[in-house]
C-alpha cells in the first residue's frame, strides 16, 4: 500500500514536456496486480498548457490501470471544471486517458451555470436565468471533440424550461468555456414559458 498515491502519466510536448496532462493522486494506492491499483479518495486533474486547472474528477474509490492508463469504478463521482460552471455526478465511471473519454453508466446528475451560456461578447445570454439541471440514465463526454452525449430518459429543467426525451448532445469545448449548441433527439418533449 503506498500512501499519498500520486501519478501523472502524460506530459505536454516540447516546449511544455514539464507540464503534466493530468494528475491523479489518494489517500492511497494498493497494487492489485498488472498494474492495477485500489485508489482511495482519488483526485484526479487534467490540466492546460499552461498548467492552469481545467477539470476536476472526485471519487472514494476507483481502480487506475498503469498500462492501459484507466480509471474507473463502480462507485460514485462528481466532476467539475476548475470554475464551478459545469457539475456532473453519478454513479458507474471510467475514464479513459489516452483518448480523453469520460463514460457514467448510472443516475447522470448535471447543472450548468449560466456563465457557460455567454455570448460572443462574454455577457450572459439571461442575467436572469438560473442554472440548467439534466439528468439521465448514462452520459459520455469525449474532451477532444467537446461533445456531451447524454442517453437514456434525459430530463432537462430550467428558468421556465422542461425538456424530456431519448438523446440529448451538448457542444462544450474545455478550452472555451462555453456551450456551443444543445441537440435534443428522439421523442423530444418541451415546455417553455406556458408554450409545449
Amino acid at each position: 500500500v503506498v500512501q499519498n498515491f500520486r501519478v501523472s502519466p502524460e506530459f505536454y510536448k516540447p516546449p511544455n514536456e514539464r507540464q503534466m496532462k493530468f494528475l491523479l493522486e489518494g489517500s492511497t494506492g494498493r497494487a492489485i496486480a498488472d498494474g492495477r491499483y485500489l485508489v482511495t479518495n482519488a483526485k484526479l486533474q487534467n490540466f492546460r498548457q499552461d498548467g492552469k486547472s481545467e477539470m476536476v474528477v472526485e471519487a472514494p474509490e476507483c481502480f487506475y490501470n498503469d498500462k492501459t492508463r484507466l480509471i474507473d469504478s463502480p462507485g460514485p463521482l462528481r466532476v467539475r471544471t476548475a470554475d464551478g460552471a459545469f457539475l456532473i455526478e453519478g454513479t458507474g465511471f471510467s475514464w479513459r486517458q489516452t483518448n480523453s473519454t469520460l463514460l457514467i453508466s448510472n443516475q447522470v446528475h448535471t447543472i450548468i451555470k449560466p456563465d457557460l451560456f455567454a455570448t460572443d461578447s462574454g455577457d450572459p445570454a439571461n442575467k436572469n436565468t438560473g442554472p440548467i439541471e439534466i439528468r439521465s440514465d448514462n452520459f459520455e463526454y469525449r474532451t477532444n471533440a467537446g461533445l456531451a452525449v447524454y442517453r437514456g430518459n434525459v430530463g432537462v429543467t430550467g428558468t421556465n424550461l422542461a425538456l424530456a426525451g431519448d438523446q440529448l448532445s451538448v457542444e462544450l469545448p474545455l478550452q472555451e468555456h462555453q456551450v456551443k449548441t444543445i441537440t435534443a433527439e428522439r421523442n423530444v418533449t418541451i415546455d417553455y414559458s406556458g408554450i409545449s
